[in-house]
């Protein structure tokens, strides 16, 4: 499972923090959500800025330790898939679980900027339910501390809106699909706005059925069942799933050629390679602006 995991998130973009301790500016990142904050409305929603997401991206955070500007005092240290924050009491968590994903907002439009993020709520390998915290450095305090949410995480909408999303459906796989999500709203007070999208892609996975010394192989002339999963889409019914056409394999004539399916459920779908060739070589799927890769050798039969 661990292996589904390394590959689930490699394509967000991590934007790095360059600035002041003043009210974070819109960051543009995007999706396809059906329903996101428009140009007109969108100054009624907390703005922020993603710093990382190790949900979203696997790799988003290539250094052991972080320092940002606008916490002196705090550090970020790696520790296994999360950051632990240190520097204060009063976020410290007795039982060190991390951060996995971390933004910056003035949530409660103080001119300050707030440290929002979320983190595994047991301290088990298993992270299938997410505490969401907002923390106010410059008077020491929570805002919103999000205890009563069994699954949820925080994420920005194409336009850069600090969203709390509400994780609805676990699947063997290892990843989450999404049910609704509450735009924060400005003001001293912490509200939302909730609404439900029937589709918001984040991210998504190539995965091959057979592995030899750690890596996934493929044999020549027999059909190869992969599958691409989907991560973040609002609803497994099959009656919204993205269409077949949306999809786009990557060819190459040369070492296979493929069929692409729908799978069982909407977040999933089969893509059936015969591979022709031996060697190395690299499979490619696109969404949008989301792309999936990964590596297969294709052996001999025999």
């Amino acid at each position: 499972m661990k292996c589904l995991k390394k590959y689930i998130l490699s394509l967000a973009a991590i934007i790095l923090c360059s600035c002041s301790n003043q009210t974070i500016s819109s960051v543009s990142t995007s999706s396809f959500n059906s329903d996101s904050a428009s140009a007109e409305q969108s100054n009624k929603y907390v703005k922020g800025k993603r710093i990382f997401d190790l949900e979203y991206d696997i790799d988003g955070y290539p250094e052991e330790t972080m320092k940002l500007d606008e916490f002196p005092e705090l550090i970020f240290k790696r520790k296994g898939g999360t950051l632990v924050i240190t520097g204060r009491d009063t976020i410290v968590d007795s039982k060190g679980i991390g951060a996995r994903g971390m933004y910056l907002a003035d949530v409660n439009g103080d001119g300050y900027t707030d440290l929002a993020y979320y983190q595994d709520r047991t301290n088990g390998s298993s992270n299938i339910s997410y505490l969401v915290r907002i923390y106010d450095y410059h008077n020491d305090k929570f805002l919103f501390n999000d205890d009563n949410n069994k699954r949820s995480i925080l994420d920005l909408d194409d336009e850069g809106v600090l969203l709390i999303e509400e994780l609805s459906k676990f699947t063997g796989g290892g990843f989450q699909e999404l049910e609704r999500a509450g735009r924060f709203l400005m003001g001293e007070e912490i509200s939302f706005e909730w609404f439900n999208f029937d589709s918001k892609l984040k991210g998504m996975f190539i995965d091959l059925p057979n592995r030899k010394d750690g890596e996934y192989v493929a044999y020549l002339n027999q059909k190869t069942y992969a599958k691409l999963y989907l991560f973040g889409i609002g609803s497994d019914s099959l009656e919204k799933a993205l269409p077949i056409d949306s999809i786009n394999v990557k060819a190459n004539n040369e070492y296979y050629s493929f069929e692409v399916s729908h799978g069982l459920i909407a977040s999933q779908f089969n893509i059936t390679f015969n591979f022709v060739k031996e060697g190395t070589v690299e499979l490619e799927a696109t969404i949008g602006n989301l792309t999936a890769k990964e590596i297969v050798q294709i052996l001999s039969a025999n």
